[in-house]
């Protein structure tokens, strides 16, 4: 009996024991449960502040990349602003613009006035001939220089966009300029076949500029040459006339005062006598004039035949000149 006391009461103080430990243990149980929690939360929030770590460098890399671009787009800027600030003023070119339009009209007014002043067909066609090529002429090399101006600005954008950092770009902003710079060597490569067009168009037209020139040239030297030679032929009409209407002049002169002597003398006559006398008298007066102005007439029609005949030869010069221009041509 007294040891199944002693084992009882052993059994009891066991149990007491095994009591207090499943006590101790819960509250460990319930400790560690709570640094279980805490452990999570602290894993969250490391995990949240690698995440905002994470984001925090991608931005700055975007950042950095964001000032990059805004650096190059400042320097364009700048370039633009410079090329503006080298530029005349607006108001300047304005007025060298109506100053161009006043100079320009009274040109065009000086040029219809002298157009219309050219007697000669030929010289008119080949004045305006001229005036077209030169017309044509200052345009070309007004679009040689415009396309010139572009090609400058799209090298200044090329080499800006080649010499720029491409460590830091993103693929889609490196595909982006490598597209840019392509787009742009295209576009240079453009112009400059199109100012190679133009300067080979210039050059025909300063090899049709010298044609022109010298077929005006040579159509003034044929025109020059007819006018000297109708001069001539005048001035050989004006000798020749003033030879015929000399012995008239003289005639009249010995006539005259033998009419005024009988005129006078027909005063102190009876009437019968001073109508015999102008009977007389009259066939003397008349017929001399009539005969030197027959010749006269007859010696005309000869010099205008020979005029005629000049005149016709001179055309044929001309036609024949026209023709050969033509066959060259």
């Amino acid at each position: 009996m007294q040891n199944l006391k002693f084992i009882n009461n052993e059994l009891e103080s066991q149990l007491k024991a095994s009591h207090l430990e499943t006590r101790q243990l819960k509250q460990e149980i319930i400790k560690i449960n709570q640094l279980n929690a805490q452990l999570k939360e602290q894993l969250h929030q490391n995990n949240i502040s690698s995440e905002i770590e994470d984001q925090y460098k991608q931005s700055l890399i975007e950042n950095k990349m964001l000032k990059k671009e805004l650096e190059f787009y400042q320097l364009q800027e700048q370039s633009k602003v410079d090329q503006i600030a080298s530029k005349p003023s607006y108001e300047q070119l304005e007025k060298e613009l109506n100053d161009l339009q006043m100079f320009f009209k009274k040109y065009y007014n000086l040029q219809e006035t002298l157009m219309n002043k050219i007697p000669i067909q030929l010289l008119k066609e080949c004045w305006q001939a001229i005036n077209q090529t030169f017309k044509s002429h200052f345009n070309i090399h007004q679009t040689i220089q415009n396309i010139q101006e572009e090609v400058s600005l799209l090298e200044q954008d090329y080499k800006q966009i080649l010499h720029t950092n491409k460590d830091n770009d993103s693929e889609i902003q490196y595909l982006a300029k490598q597209n840019i710079i392509v787009e742009r060597r295209v576009e240079i490569e453009k112009c400059r076949k199109e100012i190679q067009l133009k300067l080979q168009e210039t050059k025909k037209m300063e090899q049709e500029l010298d044609e022109l020139q010298k077929e005006f040239d040579y159509i003034c030297k044929i025109e020059q040459r007819r006018y000297n030679q109708q001069i001539e032929i005048e001035k050989q009409l004006v000798q020749v006339r003033q030879k015929t209407t000399q012995p008239v002049i003289e005639q009249k002169a010995s006539v005259l005062p033998v009419q005024r002597s009988r005129q006078h003398s027909d005063y102190f006559r009876p009437n019968q006598i001073s109508i015999d006398s102008q009977q007389s008298i009259k066939p003397l007066i008349f017929r001399a004039p009539k005969h030197s102005v027959v010749q006269q007439e007859s010696e005309k029609t000869n010099l205008e035949k020979t005029i005629d005949q000049t005149r016709q030869k001179l055309s044929r010069q001309l036609s024949l000149a026209s023709n050969l221009r033509e066959s060259t041509k």
